[in-house]
């Protein structure tokens, strides 16, 4: 559950950050934050 939970809030992050416009989307930043916690670790 407490997985979960940290993906979400990475994914709400990676949202915010597209939305102030401190990021511009390309392919490999989209694969990047497609990475599970299980992955990155």
């Amino acid at each position: 559950m407490e997985e979960k939970i940290k993906e979400l809030e990475l994914r709400v992050k990676f949202l915010e950050d597209i939305v102030l416009g401190k990021m511009t989307i390309t392919n490999q930043e989209i694969k990047y934050h497609g990475i599970t916690n299980d992955d990155r670790m």
